[in-house]
This record gives structure tokens, sequence and C-alpha cells, in this order.
């Protein structure tokens, strides 16, 4: 997955908001969710990206990667994300 590069998006206080001029719409992600949609640069697998998350979240490793692959398919249904 990748995000969209049409996407606008502000960081504020860790917290980032993302605009999408195609729908008119706003969101806001968590620090985890932002962390999340940076790495969705079309070459990281979600399995990166829950390593990447690893060291956050020390002994959590199999749930993160359930988490990671529930965030990214949230983000891809959103439409912040699409297909690499």
């Amino acid at each position: 997955m990748k995000k969209r590069a049409d996407l606008s998006s502000w960081e504020v206080e860790g917290e980032a908001v993302i605009y999408d001029p195609s729908s008119g719409m706003g969101y806001i992600l968590n620090p985890t969710a932002l962390r999340i949609w940076s790495l969705c640069d079309g070459r990281n697998t979600n399995a990166d990206i829950a390593n990447a998350l690893a060291g956050d979240f020390p002994g959590q490793k199999d749930r993160i990667f359930d988490d990671v692959d529930e965030a990214v398919r949230q983000l891809a249904q959103l439409g912040l994300a699409e297909a690499a």
C-alpha cells in the first residue's frame, strides 16, 4: 500500500490532519496511525511496518501484526492509501 499523493497533511501535537480534496473530507490520525500511514510508501509490506513499530510496543509483537493489518485496511477503506 502507499499513501495517496494528492492528500494534504498537517501534524499537530503528534497527531495528523489528513485532507482529501477529492471528497472534501478531513481525517485525524493518532500518533500510531500517523506512523503507519507514513510508512505506507509502496515498498513496505504490512510486516515491515509491524516490525518498525515492534520496538514501541515490547511484548506485543503478535498483536502488532494484526493491528497493522487492520489499520492499513482502514486507511485503504477511507481512501487514504491505495494499492502500490
